[in-house]
């Protein structure tokens, strides 16, 4: 993954979830594309150059996550405990054929 390649906007539910823990600063555990594991306080949804950011906070530092590098998240707070959202690429979801 790299920071240059064309962004793939996500699904709008997906986008309405973490707008709401943003909302909430619900901590959130974000699985990346790239298999790395993120925990942190989701903070806001920013937008750069026509790329999507969810920003997070871990121990008073922010970090920017770009939601098309998001593969799920986990916000045990919304609507019950262990509640799991995946978020799959439109390009990748064409590719294995999904429903959406």
């Amino acid at each position: 993954m790299t920071m240059n390649e064309e962004y793939q906007p996500i699904k709008c539910d997906d986008y309405d979830n973490l707008e709401l823990a943003c909302t909430r600063h619900w901590v959130l555990n974000l699985t990346l594309l790239n298999g790395e594991i993120v925990t942190g306080a989701a903070h806001k949804m920013l937008s750069k150059k026509r790329i999507e950011y969810l920003i997070i906070e871990q121990a008073g530092i922010s970090q920017d996550i770009r939601l098309d590098h998001i593969a799920s998240f986990i916000y045990p707070e919304f609507g019950h405990r262990g509640g799991q959202r995946r978020i799959i690429p439109s390009p990748l979801r064409w590719a294995l054929r999904l429903p959406r």
